[in-house]
């Protein structure tokens, strides 16, 4: 639905920071701690399919992060004449939570991870949450309960929280070779 109230989002944020290096730099690291707090979150609230869209852009509410990252740079081998290695490791965590949303709702769903499962923006709770409608209710050694006049497993009612899409924490690994002008470099990411 095209907006027409929509206003900026406006975030206030503190950072703090500490940049190290050591042994002629072969050695160095970099760590920043934040908390953010944005108001007039723009999200993509679903709406009801029977108005001809399927999703519409609002001013949803405050959301706080607050995070940290690290980067650590590490030289264990260097030859001015040749040889050269690089090691750069890098991580990040953040935690997004509602602190509150519009129009003093409690709830907004703001998408569907498929046609079982939403997700939704509750105000307390951490941002990203996704809740299955499709759940087996199971019995403690974790098998399926099976409805004996239908065969059927047998699903729990009401929508249950099954995960969130945002990573615990984020990172890097990344190698770099050198050698006389020619360069190899690797990356791994880790979620």
């Amino acid at each position: 639905i095209p907006f027409e109230d929509l206003q900026n989002e406006l975030t206030e944020s503190f950072e703090v920071g500490l940049e190290m290096s050591f042994f002629k730099n072969r050695l160095s690291f970099d760590f920043t701690y934040y908390d953010a707090s944005t108001t007039n979150q723009i999200l993509s609230a679903t709406v009801s399919t029977a108005s001809g869209f399927g999703s519409q852009l609002i001013n949803a509410g405050e959301i706080q992060n607050r995070g940290v990252e690290l980067l650590l740079n590490l030289a264990p081998f260097r030859d001015p004449k040749g040889f050269n290695w690089d090691i750069s490791f890098n991580m990040a965590a953040n935690r997004s939570r509602v602190i509150s949303l519009t129009e003093d709702l409690e709830r907004l769903r703001t998408g569907a991870a498929d046609r079982n499962a939403d997700v939704f923006a509750d105000v307390g709770v951490v941002f990203g949450n996704i809740y299955s409608r499709n759940h087996w209710l199971r019995d403690e050694a974790g098998n399926r309960l099976i409805d004996a006049s239908t065969g059927l497993p047998i699903r729990q009612s009401g929508s249950v929280l099954v995960g969130n899409a945002l990573p615990d924490w984020t990172g890097g690994l990344r190698n770099s070779l050198s050698y006389k002008g020619l360069s190899l470099s690797f990356l791994l990411d880790i979620s």
